[in-house]
């Protein structure tokens, strides 16, 4: 008699909620990938039909889902975690009198509103937490203050309820590679970049936030303001940015295409990272690149080159002046630029330093450049 014996194996599967890891990759494989999908070109399309350009820069509206929780206000977290962030920066004065002064500046520039409390709340209210960073290689800029709309409490962040929007950035990869193939480098910075963008009216009290009103009292009073710019930490801002940047620079695609692709092909986030044949190639995209950008309300800023003349060309006409007691101080200090070109050029090694440059961002002098 023959036996058989048969095993039976039963598995199930269980779909898990997403997971902060699961985020992460997720990011991870979409920063590899190419193009973007029908749904974000969507996205994009209700963007460049709603954005409006008044009184010298954009204004844009926020990228709602459709579908959300409500969003709470958050505002006796904003409150907890500013009495908290006070307490430490009563210990340091000169950062405390920074972080206001950074404030009252915004208020004085239009950054900024400030809220009248009482009477009826428009539907959506919500309070950004806030604290500040503080970098020690910083020259122009050694204090930021970082809003927080990743912070939830009774609901969903700021930030869940709104769409991230497509990556118009160029693949670094990409990016860097046709950097290098150029002799003559040539990077800037975008200045202040996310403040110079506009929002609309409708959604500044989603941006609101907790300060007081005099930090030299023992008991402050409370004052509510609320950005009416976009807000560096807000998930979106970065596609608010760089479709504001895309829209801007395709207006100019009719009468100068070939510099629009180039810009297009080199900006990471407010960076730009290109370069050109010949120093008077690399002055003349300054110019105009400079020229397009203002007439959308942003400032060009840090250019770098690796080429002691062009450098000293494009300073004369940004109007800086170094002086011996005072050597001119690099852009290379506050910018992607650095890590770009990995050195930055002073009165004692300078001469070293663009030799240095010049070989380094473009190794391949005597072969034939591959073109990207």
């Amino acid at each position: 008699m023959n036996l058989t014996t048969t095993h039976v194996l039963r598995a199930e599967t269980q779909e898990l909620e997403s997971t902060a890891l699961d985020e992460q990759l997720r990011s991870f494989w979409e920063l590899e990938s190419l193009g973007i999908n029908k749904e974000e070109k969507t996205l994009y399309d209700e963007f460049a039909s709603d954005i409006t350009f008044h009184e010298g820069r954009y204004k844009v509206s926020l990228p709602w889902k459709e579908f959300h929780d409500p969003l709470p206000d958050n505002y006796q977290l904003s409150l907890k975690r500013m009495r908290g962030m006070l307490c430490r920066l009563w210990q340091n004065p000169a950062i405390l009198e920074r972080y206001d002064r950074t404030i009252k500046e915004q208020l004085e520039k239009g950054v900024i509103e400030t809220v009248q409390i009482g009477g009826k709340d428009p539907e959506r209210v919500h309070y950004l937490p806030h604290h500040a960073v503080v970098r020690s290689d910083k020259t122009t800029t050694k204090l930021r203050i970082v809003y927080d709309a990743s912070a939830k409490s009774d609901g969903p962040s700021l930030n869940e309820c709104l769409h991230k929007g497509p990556k118009f950035n160029q693949l670094i990869l990409d990016l860097l590679l046709r950097f290098r193939s150029y002799p003559i480098a040539l990077t800037a910075d975008v200045e202040k970049a996310f403040l110079m963008i506009a929002v609309n009216d409708s959604d500044r009290d989603v941006l609101r936030f907790i300060w007081i009103d005099d930090i030299t009292k023992d008991n402050p009073e409370l004052q509510v303001f609320r950005f009416a710019r976009v807000v560096f930490g807000v998930s979106s801002s970065p596609f608010l940015l760089n479709a504001t940047i895309k829209f801007h620079l395709e207006g100019y695609l009719e009468s100068n295409e070939g510099t629009v692709r180039r810009l297009l092909q080199s900006t990471y986030v407010d960076d730009i990272v290109t370069g050109a044949e010949t120093e008077e190639a690399a002055f003349d995209l300054y110019v105009q690149a400079k020229d397009m950008f203002r007439h959308g309300g942003f400032n060009h800023r840090k250019f770098l080159t690796n080429s002691r003349e062009l450098q000293q060309r494009i300073d004369c006409a940004e109007g800086i002046q170094p002086t011996k007691s005072q050597p001119q101080e690099s852009c290379l200090d506050e910018t992607y630029a650095k890590a770009t070109l990995g050195c930055s050029p002073t009165e004692e090694n300078k001469d070293e330093t663009y030799a240095k440059l010049r070989s380094d961002v473009h190794p391949l002098k005597e072969s034939k450049r591959t073109r990207f």
